[in-house]
């Protein structure tokens, strides 16, 4: 069986020279083929991006053209766009801060460029993993893009308390900005999240309730707003395992 990120490759966009490669699990030579033929087809646009599915066996393939070259990765058919769009982002930082323009159009053979992303393995392995894709994604979103990704049934669904441990949980702790926004709106929607997730799995909303414990560790205006989400939680009548994590908060 195929993994999620099955190949991913960088290349010159004017004939297709693959400069640098990675194989994942499920990287069969159809894979490779049916990659290598669409970066070889002189269809590809300057700055333009394609989703496209081939088919259950070989994926779908992601590509996201530069000025002069073009960035591909195939993963599993039901991976998500969001996701492979945010590794191919990676791939590019590493390509800006090892590559030189001049170094693309220079290249004669196949590989000749792999030193210069010495990450790209590594980088694509982190994305195989879902679960920790969800991490990254929830530690560089602000509250409305964390919403728009829980409403995404190909990447969340709150019946499964990894999702909900991983985004939310991902977001709260690691997202310090976003969750700690002096609007308040972190607070609030970790609030909206705990009294969901309550209602349904007690035990996965009390686990990433002790964000709101810490509220005496910010400044007064943050603790006030912190506070304010606790008596809200309270007087929901939330289940007893939250209702003793908010009280023993304020105690």
């Amino acid at each position: 069986m195929g993994g999620n990120v099955r190949y991913a490759a960088f290349a010159r966009l004017s004939d297709g020279l693959t400069l640098a490669s990675f194989k994942g699990k499920g990287a069969t030579n159809a894979v490779t083929e049916t990659a290598h033929k669409v970066l070889r087809s002189g269809n590809l646009k300057p700055n333009g991006q394609l989703t496209v599915t081939v088919d259950r066996t070989i994926g779908t393939l992601h590509l996201a053209a530069g000025d002069g070259d073009v960035l591909a990765v195939i993963t599993a058919p039901d991976y998500p766009r969001r996701s492979a769009f945010k590794l191919l982002d990676e791939i590019r930082e590493m390509v800006r801060a090892g590559c030189r323009a001049e170094d693309v159009g220079a290249a004669t053979r196949e590989g000749e460029l792999q030193s210069a992303v010495p990450t790209l393995a590594s980088t694509c392995r982190r994305y195989e993993d879902l679960g920790e894709v969800d991490k990254l994604t929830a530690v560089s979103l602000q509250v409305e893009e964390v919403k728009a990704t829980m409403a995404d049934e190909s990447v969340y669904s709150h019946k499964i308390p990894n999702k909900f441990y991983s985004l939310v949980g991902g977001f709260a702790r690691g997202n310090t900005p976003g969750f700690h926004a002096a609007d308040g709106s972190g607070y609030v929607f970790l609030a909206d999240c705990l009294l969901a997730m309550d209602k349904t799995n007690a035990i996965a909303a009390s686990r990433l309730a002790k964000p709101f414990t810490e509220w005496r560790l910010y400044d007064a205006p943050r603790q006030a707003l912190m506070k304010g989400e606790i008596d809200r939680i309270l007087k929901a009548e939330p289940s007893p395992n939250m209702f003793e994590i908010m009280t023993k908060s304020l105690a």
